[in-house]
C-alpha cells in the first residue's frame, strides 16, 4: 500500500514535469530550486508521512542489501520522527563508515542516532557515546572527545554494565595519554582493578597492556615487561588475534628500548602480520613507525640496528601514507617526527628538521615523553 501511494506521487510529479529519470529506480527534480520550493510547501506532518513512506519502500525494495542504503534509511525514518529504527540505521550508518574509515561521515551518523535515542526520551548506551567519541579523537577534537567517552563512564555505571565501564576506563586513558600523563595512569589503574575483579581474560590481557606502556612511558622498563609478558601469557592461552597483536606490539617496543632490536624486530613483524589479518589501520600504522626507528636511536646504547636506513625510511613512509589515507592527524603527525628521527640517522638533519615540524593540520605538540601512539 505505502510503494502505490509513493508510485502515485511520482506519477503525478512525472506528469506535471517537476522530476525527470535519474536510472532504473531513482528520479531527480528538474532544479534543486524547484525540489526546495515542493519540500517547503508541505505541512510537518505530511513530510513526516512521505518520509515515513519512502523509508519503508527503501526497506522493501533493498531487503537484501540495506547496508548500501544505511545513511538514507537514518535519513527517511529520523525525519519522519520514528526514532528507533532512526537510532538503529543511523548506528549501523555509522559503524559502516568507521570500518571504511570515513570518519566525518562516521561523526554525523552517530551524532544522528545519539539524537533519535534522546527524542526516545531514553539513555543512549555506552557504546554509541564511545563510538562518537573514538570518531572524535581521530579527528583531533579531544574536548569532544573526552566529553564523550566520560558520558560513556557515567552510563555505564548507571546501568550497572562493568564491561562498558572498564572500556570506558581505558578510552580515557588512553585520550589523556595526550595531554596528561597521571591522568592516563589512573584511569589504566582503574581498569585493570575491574578486569581483575571480573576475572576475564581478554580484558585482564589489554589493561596490563596498557599499565606496561604506562610504566614505559615512566622508565620502568621492569615493571613495564612484567605486564606484558602476563599479558602474552594470558593471549596465548586464550587465543585473541587482537590481543595478541597488541601485546606483541608493545613488547616490540619495550625490547627496543631495552636495547634488544633484534627480539623488537621479530616481536613487530609477528604484530603487523597480525593488524594487517584483522585489518586494523591504526595499529598497522602505529607499528610501522615505530618499526623504522629500529635503525637507529638517538641518546642510547651503541647497538646493532635492525633495519638499513633505506628500509626505516620506507617503512615510515609507509606509516604516513596509511595515517593519512585514514584521516588520522595523530597518526600523521607521529609518523612525520619518528620519520624526522630516520633522515637525522643518515646526516639529512635539514630534511629532519622540516619533518618533524608541526603542521597547520596536525594536533598541538604532545607535552609528555610518550612512546607509544595507537
Amino acid at each position: 500500500m505505502v510503494a502505490q501511494t509513493v508510485t502515485q506521487q511520482l506519477e503525478v510529479l512525472l506528469n506535471r514535469q517537476l522530476i525527470r529519470p535519474a536510472g532504473d529506480l531513482d528520479y531527480a527534480f528538474r532544479h534543486t530550486l524547484l525540489r526546495e520550493a515542493v519540500y517547503t510547501t508541505l505541512l510537518r506532518r505530511e513530510r513526516r508521512v512521505m518520509h515515513g513512506a519512502v523509508a519503508a519502500t527503501l526497506e522493501a525494495l533493498y531487503a537484501n542489501s540495506l547496508d548500501e542504503h544505511l545513511a538514507d534509511l537514518a535519513h527517511h525514518y529520523f525525519e519522519s520522527e520514528d526514532w528507533e529504527p532512526a537510532q538503529a540505521y543511523a548506528t549501523r550508518a555509522g559503524l559502516l563508515a568507521q570500518r571504511r574509515f570515513a570518519p566525518h561521515e562516521a561523526h554525523s551518523h552517530f551524532t544522528q542516532a545519539l539524537s533519535a535515542a534522546q527524542r526516545r526520551g531514553q539513555m543512549p548506551p555506552p557504546d554509541l557515546y564511545r563510538a562518537r567519541g573514538q570518531v572524535r579523537e581521530v579527528l583531533g577534537d579531544f574536548d569532544g572527545a573526552r566529553d564523550d567517552h566520560e558520558t560513556a563512564l557515567a552510563a555505564a555505571r548507571a546501568t550497572d554494565l562493568p564491561r562498558a565501564e572498564w572500556q570506558a576506563l581505558l578510552d580515557l586513558g588512553y585520550l589523556w595519554s595526550g595531554r596528561d600523563y597521571a591522568q592516563t595512569g589512573r584511569y589504566f589503574q582503574q581498569a585493570l582493578t575491574l578486569a581483575r575483579a571480573l576475572r576475564d581474560s581478554t580484558m585482564l590481557g589489554r589493561s596490563l597492556n596498557r599499565v606496561g606502556n604506562w610504566h614505559l612511558n615512566c622508565e620502568e622498563l621492569p615493571q613495564a615487561l612484567g605486564c606484558h609478558e602476563e599479558a602474552l601469557a594470558l593471549f596465548e592461552r586464550h587465543p585473541d588475534p587482537a590481543g595478541l597483536a597488541e601485546t606483541l606490539d608493545l613488547l616490540a617496543l619495550t625490547a627496543g628500548y631495552q636495547g634488544d632490536v633484534a627480539a623488537g624486530r621479530r616481536y613487530y613483524e609477528r604484530a603487523l602480520a597480525l593488524f594487517r589479518q584483522l585489518d586494523d589501520r591504526l595499529g598497522e600504522a602505529s607499528c610501522l613507525a615505530v618499526m623504522s626507528n629500529l635503525s637507529q636511536m638517538y641518546g642510547g646504547d651503541t647497538f646493532e640496528p635492525a633495519f638499513s636506513l633505506a628500509e626505516a625510511q620506507r617503512l615510515s613512509w609507509q606509516s604516513w601514507r596509511l595515517a593519512h589515507s585514514i584521516g588520522w592527524r595523530a597518526g600523521e603527525s607521529f609518523a612525520l617526527f619518528l620519520r624526522g628521527n630516520v633522515l637525522g640517522g643518515i646526516g639529512g638533519f635539514g630534511a629532519a628538521e622540516r619533518e618533524a615540524q608541526p603542521r597547520p593540520r596536525r594536533p598541538p605538540a604532545i607535552e609528555h615523553p610518550q612512546r607509544e601512539l595507537q
